[in-house]
């Protein structure tokens, strides 16, 4: 039996399709037994059939006794569930989902002699990019005030993790980079897509890697079985610059495509004027510095080492986008 945490989500859903798609059962553990139109959705979508037993579990990963019952009759753990956001106002629910939601998982595994267990991380967990020199997954973190909470958050549950790897759990990190695969509205990269598709004018200058859901699921599927323990790898995809992204988006979709280049300045003063309409209104931030700094950046990242010990080869940019857009 696999336990699944996040199944409402899109790395977690695609976990949960990978493993029904190869006749295994799973245990969902989500808040809301109920909703289960997302992985419907999705396996309608795929053409996938239920074979084996799939089962849903209503549990918080901020509720210890409840894991250890979901721990019962489990042998291995795919933990997906986390918090995104770049919302300064979300630090403290950044911490209490992705920091003390790991730590339970880790100690419920631990507890329960669980024999594998793979968390899902991200890129922001990684040191930063130096000049054109490429992070991986020995890019030493560094502490600086241009981290969002997000990324400090999930590098501290990598933390939660290596602990207990070191206590003897069996575990496996993997850090993708931008997911792109279909999911609901409002979630994930759904936002962007939907933007995009909606028509915008405007991209942003820089680059970035991005990875098909897919490609996330499968190899981290595999990566419990012939990854290294205590390992962690980096999922990255290829590289991309927002401009062409979005007009892939946009072409997929059969719409316009953006014709210009946000200026520096022009995020700068975004971020800003976003974050005064946050604090006046009492709404969420479409914008943050984070996100603004970040776009302008051209990001690079080096996934070699899931590519040499598993053969890996991941999608492209064109595949992942029109079967995200298809879901749409």
């Amino acid at each position: 039996m696999h336990l699944i945490t996040g199944p409402t989500g899109l790395v977690g859903s695609h976990l949960a399709l990978e493993l029904i798609r190869q006749k295994e059962p799973v245990r969902l553990l989500q808040r809301d037994v109920h909703r289960t139109e997302d992985l419907d959705r999705l396996l309608d979508h795929y053409g996938v059939k239920v074979e084996a037993p799939v089962e849903r579990m209503a549990c918080d990963i901020l509720d210890p006794l409840g894991l250890e019952e979901a721990m019962r009759g489990v042998s291995d753990v795919y933990h997906a569930a986390a918090h995104i956001s770049f919302d300064p106002r979300d630090s403290d629910l950044l911490w209490e989902v992705n920091v003390t939601g790991t730590a339970n998982m880790v100690n419920a595994s631990l507890n329960a002699g669980i024999d594998r267990f793979c968390h899902v991380s991200s890129i922001a967990a990684l040191g930063p990019q130096h000049g054109e020199t490429p992070v991986n997954e020995d890019s030493p973190w560094e502490n600086d005030a241009d981290l969002s909470d997000y990324a400090r958050s999930k590098y501290e549950a990598e933390l939660e993790v290596y602990r207990g790897s070191a206590e003897g759990l069996r575990t496996v990190i993997v850090c993708p980079s931008v997911i792109i695969g279909p999911c609901r509205q409002g979630r994930s990269t759904r936002t962007l897509l939907d933007r995009v598709i909606g028509g915008t004018l405007f991209h942003p200058p820089g680059s970035t890697h991005v990875v098909d859901v897919r490609d996330v699921a499968e190899l981290s599927v595999r990566l419990m079985s012939e990854g290294l323990p205590g390992e962690r790898y980096v999922l990255a995809g290829p590289q991309v610059a927002y401009k062409n992204l979005f007009h892939q988006i946009a072409r997929a979709a059969g719409g316009s495509h953006s014709r210009f280049t946000l200026q520096r300045w022009m995020l700068e003063l975004a971020w800003r004027a976003d974050r005064i309409r946050g604090l006046l209104t009492g709404s969420r931030s479409l914008i943050t510095r984070h996100t603004a700094r970040t776009a302008m950046r051209d990001r690079r990242f080096d996934d070699r080492k899931v590519r040499e010990q598993l053969g890996a080869s991941m999608r492209s940019v064109d595949d992942m986008v029109s079967n995200a857009v298809s879901f749409c």
